[in-house]
């Protein structure tokens, strides 16, 4: 009998499949457009003596710089980080990669500058997803050996 009051409970509203069940009708969740403030990279330093350490290093680095880019883009750049990464960024990077990082650059200031929902739908952008995944593949290489 249990089974057919919840059965016919289903078709209805919530309030009646709640009461049907002796429960209150849960809330609405809230929706937060806002990241937590306390977001950050942790350091990662690669222990000298290691074979290849500078190589490693170098990755981790430029793997750390680019991925703290893709936070500041979600949740704003209020200590004005951005030009800093995108230097050590480009300082690295070879010739044929530097246009990729200029709209990524701009894309990102842009979108670190507006909210959650505005910076998720600068990051969607078909120039900025193209320029992100040279970039990629250029850190991908870059941390194998196989790039630089």
């Amino acid at each position: 009998m249990a089974i057919g009051l919840a059965a016919s409970a289903c078709g209805g509203d919530a309030a009646a499949v709640s009461a049907s069940l002796g429960s209150p009708p849960r809330p609405a969740p809230e929706v937060t457009t806002e990241l937590p403030p306390d977001v950050s990279i942790p350091d990662i330093t690669i222990p000298e003596g290691v074979p290849g350490a500078d190589d490693l290093q170098q990755c981790v680095d430029l793997t750390e710089a680019y991925a703290q880019v893709a936070v500041l883009a979600l949740s704003g750049d209020d200590e004005g980080q951005l030009p800093s990464l995108f230097d050590q960024l480009e300082a690295a990077a070879p010739a044929d990669l530097q246009d990729d990082l200029a709209v990524i650059r701009s894309t990102t200031i842009e979108a670190a500058q507006g909210g959650l929902l505005d910076a998720t739908g600068a990051l969607l952008d078909q120039e900025y997803v193209d320029a992100n995944t040279a970039v990629i593949d250029w850190l991908s290489g870059t941390c194998t050996g196989e790039g630089g």
